[in-house]
């Protein structure tokens, strides 16, 4: 059974990991996952998601301008797409995908779908992680003709077939229909949802979803992922 630790005052005994013990990892496994349970997990989430909204008094902690010209912030932008998802009848988890799919668009603007499936990964399905990942090159079918110069729109048919293999981590298959599934999110939910005149869904009404699926278990579409145990590092 696992004992109960103070997360104020536990701690191990060792200054570099090659030293650890038995009792250490114990230490340390018990209070990871008191510290990143699924509840936890979803908060932080929503959080960074937050920060993408305009100022207010109920959102103090915001970026300067989450619109980046839009008629929407980022924070909207998401609220926005999930709720058409969710109204579509969409899973859990593409509902939770939909909300979150920009969370990392000024951390890591060239590169956002990966953080945003680096997050999901180990809780959502292959299709829905391989999604996320390549969203922001699809999304570029509907401006990049428009560009100065002119750039291809339909540059995301280099990953035609693509989705057909394995991944570069643990051999995890992605299904075949990813390319497709992604086409169409980007037409029914991404590419629509930046209308300030939408009715979406309150954040708080995503919080049960989310919590949901980060309380999963880690991996559990790849029972033998190497990644699966790890708890420091």
């Amino acid at each position: 059974p696992s004992r109960s630790y103070s997360t104020t005052t536990a701690r191990v005994g060792f200054v570099q990991l090659d030293e650890c013990t038995e009792n250490d990892m114990e230490i340390i496994s018990d209070l990871y996952s008191t510290a990143t349970t699924g509840e936890k997990l979803a908060e932080r989430s929503l959080a960074l998601l937050k920060m993408l909204g305009s100022g207010s008094i109920d959102n103090p902690c915001h970026v300067d301008d989450g619109h980046l010209g839009a008629n929407v912030d980022l924070l909207e932008h998401g609220l926005q797409t999930a709720t058409r998802a969710f109204r579509d009848g969409q899973e859990d988890e593409v509902v939770v995908a939909a909300l979150l799919h920009d969370i990392g668009e000024l951390l890591s603007p060239s590169n956002h779908g990966e953080f945003a499936a680096s997050l999901l990964r180990p809780f959502v399905s292959p299709k829905v992680s391989w999604m996320l990942q390549h969203h922001e090159v699809f999304q570029m079918y509907y401006y990049n003709h428009k560009m100065n110069p002119p750039g291809d729109r339909n540059i995301r048919e280099v990953y035609k077939g693509t989705e057909d293999g394995k991944s570069t981590c643990a051999g995890v298959t992605v299904p075949g229909e990813s390319y497709q599934f992604t086409v169409d999110f980007c037409e029914k939910y991404d590419q629509k949802s930046f209308d300030p005149n939408y009715s979406s869904m309150d954040i708080k009404e995503f919080e049960p979803l989310v919590t949901r699926v980060f309380s999963r278990d880690a991996y559990w579409h790849t029972p033998n992922h190497p990644k699966k145990g790890a708890v420091t590092g």
